[in-house]
C-alpha cells in the first residue's frame, strides 16, 4: 500500500490558490452572463491549442514510463485525453468556430509558457514528477466543468447537445483518470526521497499558478 493521501496534501498546500480559480473572473463574468462570447470563443481556440501539447506530453510520459503498468496507466489517461479533444473539436464548430482557426491559432505567450513547462517536466521528471506537473489541470476541470456547462447553457442558450463536452469532466471515467495521477505522485511519495517530493510540491505549485493564468488569457484581451 502507498501513502494514498500525498496528493490530497499537495492539494491543501495550493487551496489559497486553487479557491481564486474557482472565482476567476473569467468564470464568474461566465456564470453571470457579462462575459462577451468572443471572449469565450477565444478562450475554445487557446484551449485547443493546449489540449493538443497537453496529450502530447501525456505521450511523453508514456513513452518514459519505468515499467509497463506505468506505461499503461499514462496510456489511459492519453485516450482520454484525445477523446476529450475530439469533442472540443465539435464543439468548437458547433459555436461557429471553424477548423481553419483551429489549425491556424496562434498560442498566447502564456499558453506557451504554461505547455513548455509541461514538456519539460515530463522530459525530466520521474513518474510522480510528471504526474505533479499534468494533474493540477485535470484536477481543477473537474471540478469547474459542470458550472461552465450550466453557465453556458443559461446565458448563452446552448443547448445539451451542444455541450456534451462538459458531460465528462463530472464523468466516472474522468474521476478515475485523476485518481490515477494522484496515485502516481502518492507512490512517489513512498519513496520518501525529500528531494523528489519537495520538486513534486512545487510543479504541483506552479501548474496551479498557470492554471490560474490561463483563464485570464483571453479576458485580459
Amino acid at each position: 500500500m502507498f501513502e494514498r493521501d500525498y496528493a490530497e496534501k499537495l492539494r491543501k498546500v495550493v487551496d489559497p490558490l486553487w479557491k481564486r480559480i474557482y472565482r476567476h473572473p473569467f468564470i464568474m463574468d461566465l456564470e453571470s452572463g457579462r462575459l462577451p462570447f468572443i471572449a469565450f470563443k477565444e478562450y475554445i481556440l487557446q484551449n485547443d491549442y493546449y489540449q493538443k501539447e497537453y496529450n502530447r506530453c501525456l505521450a511523453l510520459a508514456a513513452a518514459r514510463s519505468p515499467d509497463y503498468n506505468i506505461f499503461t496507466i499514462f496510456a489511459k489517461i492519453l485516450s482520454g485525453g484525445i477523446e476529450e479533444n475530439n469533442k472540443l473539436v465539435e464543439f468548437a464548430q458547433r459555436i461557429g468556430i471553424s477548423m481553419k482557426e483551429l489549425d491556424s491559432v496562434k498560442p498566447c505567450p502564456g499558453n506557451v509558457a504554461y505547455t513548455s513547462f509541461l514538456f519539460r517536466a515530463c522530459s525530466l521528471g520521474t513518474t510522480g514528477e510528471m504526474a505533479a506537473a499534468l494533474c493540477p489541470c485535470a484536477w481543477t476541470y473537474m471540478d469547474l466543468g459542470q458550472r461552465i456547462k450550466e453557465a453556458l447553457k443559461k446565458n448563452y442558450h446552448l443547448t445539451d447537445q451542444d455541450l456534451k463536452i462538459y458531460e465528462g469532466y463530472s464523468s466516472p471515467e474522468m474521476r478515475q483518470m485523476v485518481q490515477m495521477l494522484k496515485d502516481l505522485i502518492s507512490q512517489e511519495a513512498q519513496r520518501k526521497n525529500q528531494e523528489i517530493n519537495r520538486r513534486m510540491k512545487e510543479l504541483f505549485w506552479t501548474a496551479s499558478e498557470f492554471e490560474y493564468d490561463f483563464w485570464g488569457l483571453t479576458y485580459r484581451s
